[in-house]
C-alpha cells in the first residue's frame, strides 16, 4: 500500500536530500553503451558479511529515485546484468562497476549495492 508519507517522500523529499548530498553517476543499462547521468546518495566502505559469515567484504550502497528518466525505475534495473560508473572514494576517478544486488525500493527510492 502506498501512503501519504511515501508520495510526498518521493516528490519532495528524496529529490531534496539528492540536491544537498547526491553525487552524480552513469548508469549503464545491461552493461551496455547507452547510458544516462543521475543523481545518487553514495554510502561507501558498508561492511557486507559473506554467506559463511566468517568474513566481511567491502560494498558500497546506492541510492537513487525509483523512476526511469531522473533515477532508475525498479521494474528496470538487472542486478548482475547493469553497471553504473561511480568513484569508488571522494574525489576519485568514476570507475564502472556492477550492479550486484537491488536491495530495496520504498518510498520512490531505489537501493542497489555495488561492489
Amino acid at each position: 500500500m502506498v501512503t501519504r508519507h511515501a508520495i510526498r517522500f518521493a516528490g519532495s523529499g528524496f529529490p531534496l536530500l539528492l540536491r544537498e548530498h547526491g553525487e552524480p553517476i552513469t548508469y549503464f543499462k545491461n552493461g551496455g553503451s547507452v547510458c544516462r547521468t543521475i543523481m545518487a546518495i553514495i554510502e561507501r566502505d558498508v561492511d557486507v558479511p559473506s554467506e559463511t559469515g566468517d568474513q566481511v567484504a567491502q560494498a558500497i550502497i546506492v541510492r537513487v529515485l525509483d523512476n526511469a528518466t531522473s533515477g532508475i525505475s525498479a521494474l528496470e534495473i538487472d542486478d548482475g546484468r547493469d553497471k553504473v560508473s561511480l568513484p569508488m572514494r571522494i574525489g576519485d576517478t568514476p570507475q564502472q562497476r556492477n550492479i550486484t544486488r537491488r536491495m530495496d525500493d520504498a518510498n520512490g527510492v531505489v537501493r542497489f549495492m555495488v561492489r
